[in-house]
């Protein structure tokens, strides 16, 4: 899993380099200078590296409403579920 948090607690560091490419990556996509090279991010994209963190959580809930919805028919979720938070 490639989904490091900014806030890493194991490794402080770590997660702010983590960080640091997907603000670089978000500069180059937007055309403006980075030092992140192609090459930088098609190793990235070889181990799945989740460039939108925010776009990833959002489907991890999707995926959890999906999967409470396809097994209870409806998405009324109690605050008491645990499988499905």
């Amino acid at each position: 899993d490639t989904l490091v948090p900014a806030k890493y607690p194991e490794n402080r560091q770590f997660g702010t380099w983590v960080v640091t490419q997907r603000y670089q990556h978000k500069c180059k996509q937007g055309g403006k200078d980075s030092p992140l090279t192609g090459e930088r991010i098609d190793k990235l994209n070889e181990i799945s590296f989740v460039w939108d963190a925010y776009e990833a959580a959002w489907h991890t809930k999707y995926n959890k409403l999906c999967s409470f919805y396809k097994r209870y028919g409806h998405t009324r979720i109690p605050i008491s579920e645990q499988e499905h938070k």
